[in-house]
């Protein structure tokens, strides 16, 4: 069996939904990501943005999961998917995330799905600053051309 480590950094980091999706995936540990920033393009999303940082969850995850993931993230249509190598405590690892695809704009999450995220800040005792930061930029940046998913309406 193939084991992944994947990045979680929007509704994956609620533990009880990434459950729901991957009831094999184990949380292992958590991660400041320098040189990308969290953005909401509709739903959540990370640029690169040099002198910046975004938390993320990493999850030790099947391939199972991985297919559910990939189901859940609109993989390779809304998603595509990044690797990093990064130094977690067991050492270099290479991780796997998701990416959207570049032609969606800012603009705000549906006020459920930021909960879900607001949560998933609270499992991994993230700080919320980083979280609240890009839920105001999105606001001020929403052009009008985000992804809107029927998952996740107001």
């Amino acid at each position: 069996m193939t084991i992944t480590y994947y990045g979680a950094y929007g509704a994956n980091l609620n533990k009880e939904e990434m459950q729901v999706r991957c009831p094999a995936a184990k949380p292992i540990e958590a991660l400041i990501l320098v040189d990308w920033t969290l953005v909401f393009k509709g739903v959540a999303d990370m640029i690169a943005d040099a002198g910046s940082a975004i938390l993320i969850g990493i999850y030790e995850i099947t391939e199972t999961c991985e297919r559910a993931l990939d189901h859940y993230e609109g993989y390779p249509w809304l998603y595509k998917k990044h690797y990093l190598n990064v130094a977690l405590s067991r050492g270099p690892t290479q991780i796997m995330i998701y990416v959207m695809q570049e032609h969606y704009d800012f603009g705000k999450p549906a006020n459920k799905y930021f909960q879900i995220i607001d949560q998933g800040y609270n499992d991994w005792e993230f700080d919320h600053a980083l979280l609240n930061t890009a839920l105001r930029h999105s606001i001020q940046n929403d052009r009008g051309d985000s992804y809107k998913s029927p998952r996740w309406e107001d």
